[in-house]
């Protein structure tokens, strides 16, 4: 099991996958291809992309940058490493997702050793990846840069996050609710069209010292870029907070609180 590093999530690891399971066979060799080899050893040519995450609450994103699923398949074309020589490879990236989902930008902060990964992943993200981009607190789609690390992958594996090295914590009474979260306070009503892909609405709210919100970022969103504006707008506006207080200072200090609800009319 390859280390990931700790700035980044697993975000992206489904988008090996994610079209595979519907697709005729691939010949060997070919990105999604499964095979055994000669030891009697599954193999799976597949590229896998794992994006930076975007924890808690940002005042200026409401939505943060999510993967397009139907739209973008990575598992495409001829896998650039040797599979008689179980050829892998981990490329660190700098990639810019654009307002229309596709990267606009990509550049290699570390590369591999083995010079075919190298030129294949580039080129490879521009024409394939797709992504569903962040919307700002106005409403308005944002190119946003992510620092990224490909994966070109023969053996199955599941990778983890590695942990950081533990700071000191400061004894906090955590911020809360006061008034409930519900399909109202999110600005919803029975006249509201919910897509029809969504039955579950997410967020993370940051909240003030004086228990007001601060900011509101959705990590089960919508995908309608008015309706998210919206759910985040009427949750900061109606839900109330009990702030954080620290218990060293006894002093009220700034949080985060995660809401969610089901919606399912």
């Amino acid at each position: 099991m390859r280390p990931t590093p700790s700035s980044l999530a697993l975000f992206g690891l489904l988008l090996c996958t994610s079209v595979h399971a519907v697709e005729a066979q691939k010949s060997k060799g070919e990105m999604g291809s499964e095979w055994v080899d000669g030891n009697g050893n599954s193999r799976h040519a597949q590229v896998g992309l794992l994006l930076e995450s975007e924890r808690g609450a940002s005042p200026d994103v409401y939505r943060p940058v999510t993967f397009d699923w139907p739209a973008g398949d990575l598992q495409k074309g001829r896998y650039p490493g040797n599979i008689a020589r179980n050829e892998e490879a981990e490329v660190g990236l700098r990639v810019t997702i654009g307002v229309d989902g596709k990267l606009s930008a990509c550049e290699i902060s570390r590369p591999a050793k083995i010079e075919a990964f190298n030129g294949h992943i580039c080129p490879h993200l521009m024409r394939y990846a797709r992504f569903i981009p962040a919307l700002s607190d106005k409403g308005k789609r944002i190119s946003r840069s992510y620092d990224a690390v490909a994966s070109y992958e023969l053996v199955p594996r599941i990778e983890s996050a590695a942990s950081s090295s533990p700071s000191k914590p400061v004894p906090v009474r955590r911020a809360a609710l006061i008034t409930q979260p519900s399909l109202a306070t999110a600005g919803i009503d029975e006249q509201t069209k919910r897509p029809s892909n969504v039955s579950y609405i997410a967020a993370v709210i940051g909240v003030n010292a004086d228990g007001t919100a601060n900011a509101c970022t959705l990590h089960s969103a919508t995908n309608v870029d008015e309706l998210d504006k919206h759910i985040c707008d009427s949750l900061k506006k109606n839900l109330a907070f009990r702030p954080a207080i620290n218990l060293e200072t006894k002093k009220p200090i700034e949080d985060v609180v995660t809401v969610s609800m089901y919606w399912r009319n």
